[in-house]
């Protein structure tokens, strides 16, 4: 191993031996094998410690901490020992194809410009099984940061960054429990593009006792708050927390006032604007938001406000474009 590897991969860990021993040999199995492994150990009580013991590798670090205060400050406990440029995340219940890193660290140390840069993943159960279930997470940085106004457009464990990047913004924040990557994706965008591959590169394992099932309510209510702020911040303006969830998808539109769905119309144009996108597949995603709004809106009763509400707005072609698939 060189004294400063191509890349970092950071891994933490909480009574994760039963599928960590997995999860260790699939990084140190990578076809790019100038890297170092840094596990955070966070306070596990099972046999965790035993487990990164058994592992004979000198690219493996440990790092031990007593934990308890949540994977965030796990993370930046580990971020203190890194060494390379790049650092990838990794959990410690999924399984690393072995040409992830060969297929990210060089995009990366090609195009200056791309701060951080995911993949794509498919699902497997508990026993590994896969589930039949892969990810779409969008493509292109325009598309990526756009969605990133509305939703987590990256997967945390497939996400390789730059460490000057993790530096210059501090890390992850503490008091963002259960969306801590969407608020550092957000954080880290005005340094750079964000990009996903379409490449699938992680088997991500879904089972109950994971940080992504057990933590949804809590993560759901971080990210709503996060997306109010991203908007507010757009549009100079603190948009209605019902008409932001009926736009987020988060709520259903029948179940919301009506008033909220109207509002929820005039929003995402709003938006689109805002950002000042031309990008094609901004537009396309913009609009086909919009269809759904206006489809909930004709459900609601609440389509002529709508339609009024965008022409007062004057924007011609998502009107256009919400008629025709009404119209069908």
């Amino acid at each position: 191993m060189t004294a400063s590897p191509r890349v970092s991969v950071l891994l933490p860990a909480r009574n994760a031996a039963q599928w960590l021993g997995a999860a260790v040999g699939s990084i140190l199995a990578q076809t790019l094998d100038d890297l170092e492994l840094v596990v955070v150990d966070d306070g596990s009580t099972d046999a965790t410690p035993e487990v990164l013991s058994a592992v004979a590798d000198r690219r493996l670090r440990v790092v031990r901490r007593d934990g308890g205060e949540g994977v965030a400050a796990a993370l930046d406990a580990g971020l203190e020992h890194v060494r390379a440029p790049l650092v990838a995340r990794m959990d410690a219940d999924d399984l690393a194809l072995p040409g992830r890193l060969a297929r990210q660290v060089p995009v990366l140390e090609r195009d200056e410009g791309l701060v951080a840069l995911g993949a794509q993943y498919d699902e497997v159960d508990a026993a590994g099984t896969p589930t039949g279930v892969r990810s779409t997470l969008p493509c292109g940085s325009p598309l990526v940061h756009w969605r990133l106004l509305l939703e987590n457009p990256l997967a945390h464990p497939t996400v390789v960054v730059r460490r000057a990047a993790l530096e210059a913004v501090g890390g992850y924040r503490l008091d963002r429990p259960g969306a801590e990557d969407h608020d550092l994706w957000l954080r880290l965008s005005p340094l750079g593009r964000l990009d996903n591959l379409p490449d699938s590169l992680l088997r991500y394992r879904r089972h109950p006792g994971s940080v992504t099932v057990g933590a949804t309510e809590v993560g759901e209510r971080t990210t709503a708050s996060l997306v109010a702020d991203a908007l507010a911040e757009r549009l100079h303006r603190e948009p209605p927390a019902e008409a932001v969830a009926v736009l987020r998808g988060a709520l259903d539109p029948r179940a919301a006032a009506p008033g909220s769905v109207v509002e929820a119309v005039g929003l995402l144009d709003d938006l689109l604007a805002a950002s000042g996108a031309a990008d094609a597949a901004v537009r396309s995603d913009a609009a086909r938001r919009q269809v759904r709004l206006l489809r909930a809106s004709a459900r609601a009763g609440v389509l002529r406000p709508a339609l009024a509400q965008l022409r007062e707005l004057r924007r011609g072609e998502l009107l256009r474009a919400g008629l025709g698939a009404l119209a069908r």
